[in-house]
């Protein structure tokens, strides 16, 4: 048995960003995110603008007038705070709904 094949579904998670590709439509960005929610196990995906229709997708503030949601683990202001702040990964990862 190979290191792959010990891969428990239920211990793995995505986590990814929601990042134009050269010049991506939004169309394929849409396309992507079809394709994102289809896959079988826990995930999230990091936008810039809040989106209803796909239920792994999780809204980072901040990103708003960007194209895509920047660097997520920059410290912002003098708090140190960063965007990935908003989102509690530790929730996430102990296998607990992330949306509220």
């Amino acid at each position: 048995m190979e290191q792959r094949d010990k891969i428990l579904e239920e211990y793995y998670a995505q986590m990814g960003i929601a990042k134009p590709v050269y010049d991506f439509c939004m169309k394929v960005e849409e396309e992507l995110k079809d394709r994102f929610e289809q896959l079988p196990y826990r995930k999230v995906m990091f936008v810039n603008k809040p989106d209803e229709k796909h239920g792994s997708c999780y809204y980072l503030k901040g990103f708003e007038n960007d194209d895509c949601v920047g660097i997520i683990t920059d410290s912002i202001g003098w708090k140190g705070m960063r965007p990935i702040d908003q989102f509690d990964y530790v929730r996430f990862l102990d296998g607990k709904d992330f949306v509220e």
